[in-house]
Formats: C-alpha cells, structure tokens, sequence
C-alpha cells in the first residue's frame, strides 16, 4: 500500500535547514583544516555514533555519516559495512528483527540488511514518507516513527507499511518508541503519546511542551528523556514528576539492575532513587557531550559526539576506552611501512596506511598497558607495565610471550645492540637476552639496580638512574661490566636521555635541555625558545633534533615551535614514509615532515606559542604568549570557535581584554559546556568549557 502525502512548508523547511547543514559542515571542515599542522589520528573515520544496539555478542552502531560499524570485541575494533548505503546522512535508529538489521536515516528512509551488513537495499519503494526517526519491535512486527505520518507498522519485513496516526496532533518528528506490558508510547517533538497494541490509537499523556528523546521503563515506572530534564509516570500519563535534571539533552536512558543511566550533553548522570535525584558519573572525559548508551547484560556501553565509545563492565564505577585518540601512546614505531602505536589500556594500534585507518592487534598480548616497542630484524618486541616482553613476527597481527623480568615490575625502556637485547625496568636493573629475545636473565651486579633507563649508540650501551645521587654509566661488553662516566646530575631531574653523532642530550623536569660533547662530564644549558616545563623526548629525524614538539637544526642552541594542533606533550615520534607521527597523552597525531621543516632563520618559534588555562575551565580563560609579553604584537584579533567552526566570542585586539601583566583574561562563562578553540592571529589552542 503506497501512501502520499505533501507538505509545502515541511518541504522548504527540509530544503533551508539542508542547507544550514552544508553551511556549517563546510565552516567546520575549513576550521579544521586550519587549526594546526598535526592532524589527529582515530580508530575509526565514521564520525558520532548516534544509536547502537546488539545481538550474539556483536556490537552495532550507527554513525552521523551514513556509517554503519559492527564490532565482535566489546567496541575495541570496529569494521565499516556500509555498501549500499547513500553517503553524509545521519543514522538515527537501529533494529534488529527476524534476522534482518533495519536503518533509517536522514530523509532517506529505511535501508535493509540479511547479512550482518556487508550488503543493503532500499526498502523505500512502499514507504508512506522517508522522514523515519525511531524503531521497536514486537512480536515479528517492525514500528517506526516518523514525522508526519504517525507510526508506521510492517508486518512482512519492510516490504509493505500501515499507517497509525490518528490521535497525533501538532506532533512534529516521534524521536522515540517503546513498548511495555502490551501499551506503545510514543515520545515526540511536541509531547508524549500511548496507545495499546492491539488498536494503536492514540492519546496524549501529556508534556505537550517538551520534546521527548528517549525512553525506558523501569518495572511500572516509564522514564522519558526530554531536551531538558527527565519525567516519569506511574500511571501511563495521568501524573508526572519532574526529575532532578536541569538544562541538560538527555539523549538516551537505560537501566541496569536498579540504577537508571542518562547520557546527557553534559556528562552521564546516574539515579539510584527511580529518577527523583542523580549524580554526575566523575569520569574525566574532555568530551562529555554523549549521544547514546546501552546496556547489554552487564556491559555498558556510552557513544560520545566525537565518536568515542567507552565500555564499562562494573556498574558505571570505571571505563574503558578503546579509542586510539583517547590513550596514552608510549612508543610507536614503522615496520613494513606499517605504524605501530603501544597505548596505556588499550594495547597496540596499527596502520597499513599511513595513519589514516587503525586496526587493535593484541591477540597474544597478556598485557594491554604497552610501555615500550622496539623493531629488530623484522620482529616487534612490546614491552609491558608489568615486566613482560612480547614478541611478534607477523607485524603484530600475533605475539608470543618470551620474557617474565621481575614480574609485576614496569620495563622503561628496550634497545638492541648487535643482536643482543636490552631492557630497564623500574626497581629492577637491567635484563639482556643474547639470543634475539628468546631467552632473558639479569645483569647480577646489584650496584647496577638502579639503572632504570638504557639507550645505545650503535656500539656501546648507556644507562641512567640514582645511585646515591644521579650518574650515567656506559658498557662496553654487552652490560656485563659498566663504568661511571658523569658527575652527580641530581639537580637536572632528568626525564629523557639521547645520543646521536656522539653527542648526548638530556632533557629535566622543570630543568631544561642540556648538551655533552664530552660523554656526559659537562653539560650545557641549551634551552632557548623550547615548549614545556617536562621534556620527555628527545630524537633525531631527517637531520633535525626534536624535543617534545620544538624543533632544532644546530644541536639544540635554538628551537622552533611545532605545536600547532597537537592537544598535549609528545612522548614519543616515528618517520614513515613523508609522515611524521607523535605518540601523546591523547592519542596518535600525524603530519607531513615537509610541515616540520625550518624554512627561514629568522623564524622565531616563541612567537607562535600560546597557552590557555586553567584548562578545562569553568568561568574564565587566560592565554599568554611570549608576543603578547614583548607588546610586539598587540593588535592580534582574538576568536574561540565551537566545534562547528562557528565564531562566538571576538574581541578585535588584546588591548581589549585589560592588562594583568602577561595574562589575558576571556570571561567563558555563559558558554555551554563542551570543546572550544581560541585562536590569537594564527596560534590556536583547544580548550573545555565545564
């Protein structure tokens, strides 16, 4: 049965706001494109998650760009099945009946799938509208709400449709659907309905001034989220008490046990009371902006508008999150011309194409929390927080446990030199394995304990640690003796440790950058003009020194800023191919060496630093700049950008905003919570609005 129904205004409505969509698409994409050279790297390219359901132990989800991903893993990987579906729309619900996997999307309608995905067709062809925006299922038969056709039920698998609208008034798009003990509420732009089953006529219960965006049911009590609190009823509509939520976009409700979860805008609230009172869930994340979550036995699972997914497995009291651009990555390395990238939780990352696509390769791994990678003679050695020493030979795809040193104890760091491998670890010394890995044992000299750190030149080994005050030894047989070749270099706090070319660098806490021409018996201070107050890396790429994201070309006398884009310090770089990649405490960034070079003499890297905080912040910012500081530069316009690329706070210069020394104050307060962008001439700095 085809149904017709036009609506001129719906019609121009759905053609301006299609254009205020590609507007703000193609702001924020030229926002993007340019707020720094580092790109940041993530698992997956599908955009926000903004439904997700599960079936067998398989994960689905459905994207803001017309993405459809299915994981086997708890969300820990991800794969894109979407051939078949139109391309840039949003999917908006999920369902999963008699075998087949149901989407509706974005004016598009609804699309269906009987093999897990790899295939979809249009189920369009008897459809009384394709404005489709929620599902449910019950006994064989598929619901849908729409916008102006009511609800609409199929019986045979979405080949034919009836239309259930009689009752709906005024009600704009049904957002969500739920049914509980033979009745189906239908929650809408513009109020909540019921009906029962059998009939689906429909009543209005009520909240005709709010727009309802979710539902669940907890026993008798049904629980609607609006744009701006959460209701409840006991009695299908008759009453209904406003919970304790203000000014927030509940997004999704779900229950476990006796607890109720909202994901919200602002975060994830939590109610042990049936809704009458929550608590925000203290987690940490920069992104509180959530769009869905679900519940799957005792696994939580909350979709972030980044598109980040966080899993819990303990009532909401800790997450997980597999998501590369949200881990810590201690070491990355090339092999093959493949990227891996060892993470704090989340175990190894790989890339077959150069950085733009991640793959999770554990399978093997007995611990997740990766300290150190090392490629020797086309193996992979990974190194654990908790002494273990994992070795692949097919790129990671497997890994075999080789080494056991001082269990429990974390290994700092891994070298290898003429076929014999080295590790330090913390409190433990140093472990050598003369056999390529294989086998491993300890350097007996307990005077040696303290040497936590090793590195090489090629030819002989060098270690750092305390030992009655701080020094460097240096091997000449493959560790087994050492000698003492530094003074006492307590005050330098030292953090990283480098050689290259015969000339050592170290890098301190709160100390600076120092150069040795003389194997560490005197060290000069060499610090000008590099980024940050903890220098945790020092390398050498294509003939230029780094140290965190400053660059130097004369050994470290000068140093040029390449931070622009990077959202905090670097831990560790590779060079693969014309990328250059950067392990942070937020994940994988990428860019292009030729992007790193220095091209002039006189360029000054101090110009283009500025930093923001507090950060996250609540009620203001303050940013400096090393410009601002030499009122060299004092008519820099000054913007912060949402994350839309839209322009919401200008001030033409920094006169503007007072003069407290080197601070310069931005009052934040009436923004809504969320990730922002302040940028000073052509220096930008992300920061969160709390």
């Amino acid at each position: 049965m085809l149904y017709l129904k036009l609506n001129v205004s719906n019609t121009k409505r759905s053609i301006i706001m299609k254009k205020i969509i590609l507007f703000l698409s193609i702001l924020a994409l030229t926002s993007h494109n340019s707020l720094g050279m580092w790109e940041l790297c993530t698992t997956s390219k599908s955009g926000s998650i903004n439904c997700l359901e599960s079936s067998d132990g398989i994960l689905y989800g459905g994207t803001s760009n017309t993405t459809f991903i299915i994981s086997t893993n708890k969300g820990v990987s991800w794969e894109v099945k979407s051939e078949g579906l139109p391309n840039r729309k949003v999917v908006y619900d999920i369902a999963l009946l008699n075998n087949y996997i149901f989407l509706c999307i974005e004016d598009k309608g609804i699309f269906r799938s009987s093999d897990k995905g790899e295939s979809w067709i249009d189920m369009n062809s008897s459809i009384p509208t394709k404005y489709i925006y929620s599902f449910t299922t019950h006994e064989g038969k598929l619901y849908a709400g729409t916008y102006d056709y009511g609800v609409i039920v199929s019986e045979d698998n979405g080949h034919s449709w009836t239309v259930y609208d009689t009752g709906f008034v005024d009600y704009g798009r049904i957002s969500a659907l739920m049914i509980h003990n033979d009745i189906i509420y239908a929650g809408a732009e513009q109020g909540m309905y019921s009906a029962d089953i059998d009939n689906l006529e429909w009543n209005l219960i009520g909240l005709l001034t709010e727009r309802v965006l979710s539902l669940a049911v907890k026993d008798e009590l049904v629980i609607v989220g609006t744009y701006g609190t959460v209701y409840t009823t006991t009695d299908n509509g008759i009453n209904w008490q406003k919970g304790g939520i203000n000014s927030a976009k509940v997004n999704g409700i779900q229950i476990l046990n006796s607890r109720i979860y909202a994901a919200t805008d602002f975060g994830l609230l939590i109610s042990d009371d049936d809704a009458i009172t929550w608590k925000w869930q203290k987690t940490g994340w920069a992104d509180r902006v959530n769009e869905t979550i679900l519940i799957v036995n005792d696994d939580i699972y909350l979709a972030q508008l980044t598109g980040t997914l966080y899993h819990s497995s303990d009532s909401g009291d800790t997450w997980r999150n597999p998501e590369l651009s949200t881990n810590t990555i201690r070491s990355i390395v090339e092999i093959n011309g493949e990227v891996l990238a060892g993470s704090m939780d989340s175990g190894i990352f790989a890339s077959t194409d150069n950085g733009y696509t991640w793959t999770v390769r554990n399978n093997g791994l007995e611990s997740l929390y990766i300290t150190q990678l090392l490629t020797y003679n086309n193996k992979v050695y990974a190194c654990t927080n908790d002494g273990m020493i994992h070795i692949s030979t097919d790129n990671g795809f497997t890994w075999q446990k080789k080494g056991d040193v001082d269990s429990g104890k974390r290994i700092n760091s891994i070298v290898s030199l003429h076929d014999n491998m080295f590790v330090g670890v913390e409190g433990g010394g140093i472990w050598g394995s003369y056999d390529e890995g294989l086998n491993w044992i300890k350097i007996q000299d307990s005077s040696y304990k303290s040497l936590t750190h090793i590195i090489t030149d090629g030819e002989n080994l060098y270690g750092f640690g305390k030992d009655n005050g701080f020094y460097i030894y240096k091997s000449e047989d493959y560790g087994l003796n050492w000698t003492k070749i530094s003074s006492d270099l307590t005050k330098i706090s030292t953090t990283s440790f480098y050689i290259h070319e015969g000339v050592m660098y170290m890098g301190g806490f709160e100390s600076g950058f120092y150069v040795s021409y003389d194997e560490g018996e005197s060290w000069k201070l060499r610090d000008k003009g590099i980024e940050g107050y903890y220098i945790g890396l020092i390398k050498s790429i294509g003939g230029y020194l780094f140290a965190n994201s400053s660059v130097s070309n004369d050994n470290g006398n000068t140093w040029f800023s390449r931070s622009e884009g990077l959202r905090s310090g670097v831990q560790c770089l590779v060079e693969v191919g014309d990328y250059v990649f950067a392990g942070t405490y937020y994940g994988v960034y990428r860019t292009l060496f030729k992007d790193l070079e220095i091209t002039s003499v006189n360029e000054n890297s101090v110009n283009d630093i500025i930093s923001v905080f507090p950060n996250p912040a609540t009620e203001f910012i303050e940013i400096s700049s090393h410009t601002i500081n030499r009122r060299v530069d004092e008519i820099a316009e000054i913007k912060i950008f949402n994350t839309l690329g839209e322009s919401i706070i200008e001030l033409p210069d920094v006169q503007h905003l007072g003069d407290v020394g080197h601070l310069q104050r931005i009052n934040i307060s009436h923004l809504p919570r969320g990730v922002y962008y302040v940028r000073m001439g052509n220096r930008t700095e992300m920061f969160v609005k709390m």
